[in-house]
């Protein structure tokens, strides 16, 4: 497969299409006109901004600029939109349409993150694991892995999962890493089940009841935006606590589990 296809085919894998057309009108995810959307966001109105963004980012409906999208991205962002702030932090992150920059990715992650959206802070805390634009941090990196495992986020949970299984940043504890990636892999992730049973052969059969018990009662939370932090001017989708599968309002979508 040629480069430019192979890039074409992995981009299409990242972006979460959502925009459509209805009885021949270009739409958006709350099916309002494009040019009303434009108009809106033109006007300054913080979650148009960031929806205009994410339809440039797309492609969808309009021609795919990552300029535009950028922009208009950047100008909700700017005012407190956690999704338009996660977006720019993943490309960002991964060099679409801007200049690959892990610090400004690190930033913009952790304005969406101080709102609590989950997977800006599970991938902060990959930031902080690896060391890019942020000093490496393992303290840091289960802080925010927490956050983002609370809420439900199964990658976070997987994270913590490992953390605890090898003691990174945390006193090793294969009880606690029994918990996150039962969590984890309750809620389908590959990796988590399979490291699951890894340690479940190091527990004795009562730790494992005990482990099942607390994993079945598990509550996740969802986040409340941090005052100091986040001044968001339109109100903002509840984040979902679900998640590996948010709803319909982001871009992208990703936070990468961690490998040794």
């Amino acid at each position: 497969m040629r480069p430019q296809l192979l890039q074409k085919f992995l981009i299409g894998i990242c972006l979460l299409l959502i925009c459509c057309t209805v009885n021949g009108q270009q739409t958006n995810a709350t099916d309002e006109p494009f040019e009303v959307l434009k108009a809106k966001a033109e006007k300054g109105d913080a979650e148009a901004q960031y929806k205009l963004g994410l339809n440039y980012l797309t492609g969808e409906g309009v021609p795919q600029s990552y300029d535009e999208g950028i922009k208009w991205s950047r100008k909700s962002g700017n005012q407190g939109n956690q999704y338009a702030q996660f977006n720019l932090a993943l490309s960002y992150e991964q060099g679409l349409g801007v200049p690959q920059d892990y610090a400004e990715a690190a930033k913009w992650y952790r304005n969406a993150a101080d709102q609590g959206n989950p997977s800006a802070q599970c991938n902060l805390g990959n930031l902080h694991d690896k060391g890019h634009g942020v000093p490496q941090d393992y303290g840091e990196a289960v802080k925010w892995y927490r956050k983002a495992a609370e809420q439900g986020n199964a990658d976070a949970q997987h994270n913590l999962g490992k953390y605890y299984r090898v003691g990174i940043g945390v006193t090793q504890n294969e009880l606690q890493s029994y918990i996150w990636y039962s969590l984890s892999a309750a809620q389908g992730h590959k990796d988590a089940a399979y490291w699951r049973d890894v340690v479940a052969a190091k527990l004795s059969r009562p730790e494992i009841i005990e482990g099942q018990r607390r994993a079945a009662s598990f509550v996740p939370h969802v986040e409340s935006a941090n005052a100091d932090n986040a001044t968001p001017t339109t109100p903002q989708p509840t984040p979902q606590p679900s998640s590996p599968s948010f709803t319909g309002s982001v871009f992208f979508r990703r936070c990468d589990p961690l490998h040794i």
